[in-house]
This record gives structure tokens, C-alpha cells and sequence, in this order.
């Protein structure tokens, strides 16, 4: 039973991360993430089912489109492969339990912002700010005490506390900046995304996380 629930985590990972390429190809372009269905990027053409298998598609087409033979990004299944993997090593550390699912959230959204940041410079607030909501359940659900292993917020207060500090370092960052050099270095994406950072880990582990980055 534990073998199977393992590979059930790391195959609905996987399936998450196909979903996730779908939203790190569209955001940038400005596009739905709902119609149209998923499409060669090149040809347009419309794909199959059995070509949109997580990890498996891929390796059979050998990393080209079916229909027009365009080459399909080894983001794709790195994606998929790496979502499965965070989703499997979670599961080892939560288990069966509700706790799994805001952590999954988490983990899939930060992958998001990471793609979508490298390719066009931007944090969408439609990412950043659920995904501070989904830190501040992490505290609620007291977390950080059901999983001692993992750095997470340990009551709802140490969720508000790590978000506003979070924020706050990264205000202050940018303002002190503004002052020497009259120009913003750093955008209010990076601003929610130290809020959604803060509320998961607790305000102890921001301090803390900052400091070693430092050093």
C-alpha cells in the first residue's frame, strides 16, 4: 500500500507538471490557460491524449511533434520529472495526510514562478498572492509541528508574522535602493513573493534564511 500511495504522489505530481508547463508557455504570451487545448507550439496542431502523457510522451516521440516533427523543449518533461519528485519526497516526509496538499500547492507554484520569472522578468500576483493564502494555512493547520523535519510556520500568527517580515526586508530593500540610486531595483513581484515565502516557513526561518544567503 505504501509503494502504490509513493507512486501515486509522484505520478499526480507529474500530471500536475504538465499543467504547470501549460501555465509557464501561456502567462508570458499572454494567453488562456484553459482554450485552447493543448497544441504544438509550432504547427498548432492539436494533441492527442495519448501524446500528452506526462515523462512517457516525450521519451516515445523523442522530443518532437507528431504531426510537423518540431522539436518540443526539454522543459517539458524536466517539469513533469520535477514535480514528481518534490510531490514523492513530500509524501515521504507527510504521508497520507490533508497536510500534502497546501505543501504540493506550494511546490508546484514556486516551480511556476521560477519559469515564468527567468523567461519574461515578472511574478504574477495571480500566483504570488494564493500563494501566500495557501502559507497562511500552512500556519493554521500548525505544520511546522506535524512535519518537525521540514522548515515550515508552526501556528497561523507565525504564518502572519513571516509574511510581513518577508515583505517588509524586501520594502526596505527597495526603498534604501531608491534612495542612493533614484531608480526601483527590484519589483513588488519580488515583494509577495518573500510574503508567500515568509508565511510558510515562519519569521524565524526568514531571518534566518536571509542570513545564510549573506554569508
Amino acid at each position: 500500500m505504501q509503494s502504490f500511495l509513493a507512486f501515486y504522489a509522484f505520478a499526480l505530481g507529474a500530471v500536475v507538471g504538465s499543467f504547470l508547463n501549460v501555465v509557464i508557455h501561456r502567462y508570458p504570451r499572454e494567453e488562456s490557460i484553459v482554450f485552447p487545448s493543448s497544441h504544438c507550439p509550432h504547427c498548432n496542431a492539436p494533441i492527442r491524449w495519448y501524446d500528452n502523457v506526462p515523462l512517457l510522451s516525450w521519451l516515445v516521440l523523442r522530443g518532437r511533434c507528431r504531426a510537423c516533427r518540431g522539436p518540443i523543449a526539454a522543459r517539458y518533461p524536466l517539469v513533469e520529472l520535477a514535480n514528481g519528485l518534490f510531490y514523492l519526497a513530500l509524501y515521504f516526509h507527510s504521508g497520507p495526510t490533508a497536510g500534502f496538499l497546501p505543501l504540493a500547492a506550494i511546490i508546484s507554484m514556486t516551480i511556476a514562478l521560477i519559469y515564468i520569472d527567468a523567461e519574461i522578468q515578472i511574478l504574477p500576483d495571480v500566483i504570488d498572492l494564493p500563494g501566500v493564502a495557501v502559507g497562511m494555512t500552512i500556519g493554521a493547520l500548525q505544520l511546522g509541528v506535524l512535519y518537525p523535519r521540514l522548515m515550515l510556520a508552526d501556528s497561523a500568527l507565525d504564518s502572519l508574522l513571516g509574511a510581513v517580515t518577508g515583505a517588509g526586508i524586501i520594502l526596505a530593500i527597495i526603498g534604501a535602493y531608491w534612495l542612493v540610486r533614484r531608480v526601483e531595483g527590484m519589483g513588488f513581484g519580488d515583494v509577495q513573493m518573500m510574503a508567500l515565502i515568509g508565511a510558510v516557513v515562519g519569521w524565524r526561518a526568514v531571518f534566518g534564511g536571509l542570513v545564510r544567503w549573506w554569508w
